[in-house]
């Protein structure tokens, strides 16, 4: 808890410390759910943690530390616990520093590292034309990925506060120019970018093809800048309570769930 207290602490400017008490917020609502939070940077743990999870495919080889170097310099990920101190969820963020390129380069320069874990990708087949905006973004990015949470709290509003939650963290560990995902289109339908705080989305990220099926796994670009974040979060000048509120569907929310990133 202290470091977490640090890091919601980090920055000298107003707008990073309003950031920081929101943050310990989250993270007091997420305990009123039952639900324990942890800031690790272990990445080793983290792949140790994932294939522990019954019915989970792995990890996306951009956090896997047998694939890349990930680490407490360029990455986190957080592991919520319950009462009985099983894991009940997991998210992770990886910081690129793409001053000298943009993000549709960085995808194609590792295309295995971003493929949907669990799935034999074809990638001779995949259509790597991005969208647009993925060409001109450049600078520091923050990748927001492999998302879960046990199917006990999927009928709960617990999804966005873990969301933000980590996302947040992104703003204050490495105040990123831009934090992205990758979400499937149905998602994008049922409105879970907003929730989660992305202001922005285009259809045109990659879409990857399944080998011996004959169809693709296509996903949406969304992304945020961390100023945008860090003004919506801190700003008292409007009522942003929409923000981060989930809908009445059961469905959607475990959909959410199971996507946001990589399941």
């Amino acid at each position: 808890m202290s470091e977490l207290r640090d890091l919601a602490g980090v920055g000298d400017t107003k707008s990073l410390s309003g950031l920081g008490r929101h943050i310990l917020e989250l993270n007091k609502a997420a305990k009123s759910f039952g639900v324990h939070l942890e800031y690790l940077t272990d990445f080793n743990h983290f792949r140790e943690v994932v294939e522990a999870i019954p019915g989970r495919s792995g990890i996306t080889r951009i956090f896997d530390s047998h694939h890349c170097d990930i680490g407490p310099d360029n990455g986190y990920w957080i592991k919520g616990t319950d009462e009985e101190g099983q894991v009940v969820h997991v998210q992770a963020y990886r910081f690129d520093d793409l001053r000298d390129g943009t993000l549709a380069e960085h995808w194609q320069a590792n295309p295995e590292g971003f493929s949907p874990p669990g799935l034999e990708i074809d990638l001779e087949k995949s259509n790597f034309h991005t969208a647009p905006v993925s060409h001109e973004i450049s600078g520091t990015v923050c990748y927001h990925g492999d998302f879960w949470i046990d199917s006990e709290f999927r009928n709960m509003r617990i999804g966005p506060i873990l969301t933000t939650f980590g996302m947040l963290l992104a703003a204050s560990r490495f105040t990123p120019d831009y934090i992205y995902c990758f979400v499937v289109p149905r998602m994008v339908r049922r409105g879970w970018p907003t929730r989660a705080g992305y202001l922005h989305l285009h259809p045109w990220a990659p879409s990857w093809y399944i080998s011996g099926q004959k169809r693709t796994y296509d996903d949406y670009l969304v992304w945020v800048t961390s100023q945008e974040l860090i003004e919506l979060w801190t700003s008292r000048e409007r009522d942003t309570d929409i923000l981060g509120l989930t809908g009445e569907d059961d469905d959607s929310r475990s959909s959410v769930m199971q996507r946001v990133a990589r399941h």
